[in-house]
């Protein structure tokens, strides 16, 4: 009935407001059971939630189940655009959509985030890994203004993270190591 929905929907908020991931899940997967026979006015922003979640727990969101009218609402439609770059790994469409989201749906993405990071990373390196070679088969030759490096502020745009120092901070728990001037070295970087 009715009032179970809302009680799951209202579960659903507080675990979104505490991170707690375990109760999300539970209570997502309950509340898109219950959308199957009873219907809410809320019901697209929680199947957009529970959409999400799926990037996390590695399961396929069942978006056939979706009522046509609630699949063509602009928060379904969003929540897929979503799931789509993820599922895609093109990490820069998901960070160029994280800036755009709610808060709910940050915490959401945020599940994610750590995985997105280092793909980015990874992809980083591997594009820059024949330059990276060749720098360290003439390192001894080279000044410092000629390592080649990326400069944070493309690194901030990039990673949709405004701050400079968690910026760092997150590229370093990745293997980035920085120049004196700031910018990501890519000679001395080792992302796995």
């Amino acid at each position: 009935d009715i009032f179970t929905v809302r009680i799951y929907e209202y579960r659903v908020r507080l675990a979104i407001a505490e991170s707690a991931v375990e109760e999300l899940g539970v209570s997502l997967s309950v509340l898109h059971d219950l959308y199957r026979t009873v219907h809410s006015v809320d019901e697209g922003d929680f199947q957009s939630y529970y959409i999400l979640f799926c990037m996390s727990s590695g399961k396929d969101p069942e978006l056939r189940q979706l009522m046509p009218d609630i699949a063509q609402l602009s928060v379904i439609q969003n929540a897929i655009r979503i799931h789509r770059f993820f599922q895609r790994n093109d990490f820069y469409g998901f960070f160029k959509l994280y800036s755009t989201q709610s808060d709910e749906n940050k915490k959401l993405m945020d599940l994610v985030m750590p995985k997105m990071r280092s793909l980015a990373l990874l992809t980083l390196q591997e594009g820059f890994s024949k330059v990276k070679k060749r720098t360290l088969e003439r390192r001894a030759s080279l000044s410092v203004e000629q390592i080649p490096t990326i400069p944070l502020g493309f690194l901030q745009q990039v990673f949709r993270i405004s701050d400079p120092d968690h910026c760092k901070a997150v590229l370093r728990q990745n293997g980035a190591v920085f120049t004196q001037a700031g910018d990501m070295n890519l000679t001395e970087s080792n992302f796995s």
